[in-house]
């Protein structure tokens, strides 16, 4: 029968969650919305983390530069 329902009215919002025979109970967009708030919540950490580990190569970067500069000017000198 909800085969027929889901046929005449189309789509129906939510996702199956359980099922008992052929009536089926019907999750509201409510979970679907904390998965997506949890999604966000990771990706924004990872973000963080890589924007932390982008920072500090570039300080490393930025130290063998300088030392590399030292050293040519010191080659260049003698």
């Amino acid at each position: 029968m909800t085969e027929v329902l889901d046929h005449k009215l189309g789509c129906r919002h939510g996702k199956v969650v359980r099922c008992i025979g052929k009536a089926r109970v019907r999750e509201t967009g409510a979970s679907s919305s904390r998965s997506i708030t949890g999604h966000v919540i990771t990706l924004t950490e990872e973000v963080t983390t890589l924007k932390s580990q982008l920072a500090a190569q570039q300080v490393a970067w930025e130290a063998e530069t300088v030392a590399r500069q030292a050293e040519i000017t010191a080659q260049l000198s003698a």
